[in-house]
């Protein structure tokens, strides 16, 4: 409701604080939104298609041509607001001029798993609790997700990992990314 909106609005003034709405949470997220002065690098929204449809009464159309890609950017500028569109190919649609909407190709079918939008939404709110931009936090879970999956459909198959399959790996994919890391420091 619209008390929620202004409480959270206020923490994410307050500093460097991420909201992640997701799942249930955007139903009709779109008109309590609206005249709430956010930030787009204070807010995520991260529905899948269904949850797409339930934005608002009206929703808006996927953002999966041009003209619709156009219409999800005015909407996320005016809201200032992130919009993740999670699908087979995830599009990220800023509410920035300044930033360009990302398509995020790395996912497979591994990631095709009831559970693995949760991760998702859960590793961008993980960054953004470090202080992380929504943009950039989904970005980056993005790419821990998708690794975690590739690692775990190595494992167990693509076609039968679940999400605590993605889940068990995300720490071996951060300890080989901040092992890279201090390789680069070591070369440089």
């Amino acid at each position: 409701n619209a008390a929620v909106v202004a409480e959270l609005a206020a923490f994410t003034s307050t500093g460097d604080n991420l909201v992640v709405l997701d799942a249930g949470a955007v139903h009709g997220a779109l008109p309590l939104l609206t005249g709430a002065d956010l930030d787009s690098r204070s807010w995520l929204l991260t529905p899948h298609p269904g949850e797409w449809q339930q934005l608002s009464k009206t929703p808006p159309p996927a953002p999966l041509t041009n003209a619709a890609l156009k219409n999800t950017r005015e909407i996320a500028e005016s809201l200032g607001v992130t919009l993740l569109y999670k699908h087979a190919t995830p599009i990220v649609v800023t509410g920035e001029q300044k930033l360009p909407a990302f398509v995020l190709t790395e996912g497979g079918i591994a990631l095709a798993r009831a559970g693995s939008g949760d991760l998702l939404a859960g590793a961008a709110a993980a960054h953004g609790a470090i202080g992380v931009s929504a943009t950039l936090s989904v970005l980056r879970a993005q790419s821990v997700i998708a690794w975690a999956a590739r690692l775990a459909a190595d494992k167990r198959g693509e076609h039968a990992v679940l999400a605590q399959d993605i889940l068990a790996h995300i720490g071996q994919v951060v300890h080989a990314a901040e092992a890279a890391m201090d390789a680069d420091e070591d070369d440089g």
